[in-house]
């Protein structure tokens, strides 16, 4: 329930959400937003580089588990028909 409160914030301000994926403790939101931080990234080339600077930061900061979900996130691509 709580991906369905964050994810429309997240593509109109990924550094906020970046923020967001440092500070949250559920497993889930650190896939779910680390994807749609990317996917925002993509649409605006502009915000891009902060954007993808702060997920590299995150992601060095992160302990391994929870690397491992936001390298998830970023990698994988979600199945047609659920959100992009």
């Amino acid at each position: 329930m709580l991906w369905y409160v964050t994810e429309g914030t997240v593509a109109a301000d990924p550094l906020r959400d970046v923020a967001l994926l440092k500070a949250t403790r559920q497993p889930r939101l650190h896939q779910f937003i680390a994807r749609r931080v990317i996917s925002a990234v993509r649409d605006d080339e502009a915000a891009g580089e902060p954007a993808t600077n702060m997920l590299a930061k995150a992601l060095a900061e992160a302990d391994p588990a929870n690397r491992a979900r936001i390298l998830r996130g970023i990698l994988i691509r979600p199945k047609v028909g659920r959100c992009r």
